[in-house]
């Protein structure tokens, strides 16, 4: 896919050799949409831009570049009501039993987004597509480069490549948690409610200890209910309680 085929006249000039998301602009995309026209596996970013009507333009390689009103964290969401077994509460406690305390990522299946550093012009954050990803480097200016399966041009991110690499690594740990957290979850479904379900042989169990999760979950929701009541719970309260929600 040639992803330069489908912008303007204007966006072509600027955009010659690689796609630069620090200068795109609604000017440089010919397809602009209302709604959502999403084919998540085939996104490789959602980028904001300042635009008051459009405030994001998607990177597709089935369809090159394309414009739409919603922000980036507005298409995840709408991602996540699309497919309401991808929990946000579960993956979040997930990333954060893990060691992922910010940037937590988006992942579900083969779908895995990596949040970016907010743009400070339009007070929003880019999305990039982890799975289709086959390389990254870094370029002059705290700027890198990616490069995406079945697409021509090289992508230019206005990101370190450390940084940029470190959330990649978190979205491949939150994934193999998940993907670990489902595969425990269903032997139990299939242990106690004879129900067969299969995961495919390449599956990955990972490591993840699905009991010290349930607790760290249950200590977490715990504290945030006291939080909430502005109630202080001691020590030895938050511990009897999580071993009753246990037992």
């Amino acid at each position: 896919m040639k992803l330069r085929n489908t912008l303007t006249t204007a966006g072509r000039k600027v955009h010659q050799e690689k796609i630069d998301i620090s200068q795109l602009k609604l000017s440089h995309i010919k397809t602009h949409y209302d709604q959502p026209q999403m084919d998540w596996k085939n996104m490789l970013m959602i980028v904001p831009i300042p635009n008051k009507r459009y405030k994001s333009i998607v990177l597709d390689r089935a369809r090159g570049l394309y414009a739409l009103k919603q922000s980036p964290d507005q298409l995840i969401d709408y991602f996540k009501k699309e497919h309401p077994l991808a929990c946000p509460r579960t993956l979040r406690e997930l990333a954060n039993f893990v060691g992922i305390k910010n940037y937590i990522p988006f992942v579900t299946g083969e779908v895995k987004f990596a949040p970016l550093k907010t743009n400070k012009e339009c007070h929003h954050r880019a999305w990039v597509s982890v799975s289709p990803m086959s390389s990254c480097f870094p370029e002059l200016g705290n700027n890198c480069s990616i490069h995406f399966d079945g697409v021509d041009e090289l992508v230019l991110v206005d990101q370190t490549h450390h940084f940029v690499e470190h959330r990649v690594q978190d979205t491949i740990k939150l994934s193999g948690a998940q993907e670990s957290y489902l595969y425990q979850a269903a032997q139990i479904v299939d242990n106690y409610e004879h129900v067969t379900i299969e995961f495919p042989k390449n599956h990955t169990i990972g490591d993840l200890d699905i009991s010290a999760f349930f607790k760290f979950y249950a200590a977490h929701s715990i504290e945030i209910i006291c939080d909430y009541l502005d109630y202080e719970l001691a020590e030895e309260d938050l511990k009897a309680m999580i071993n009753k929600l246990m037992s």
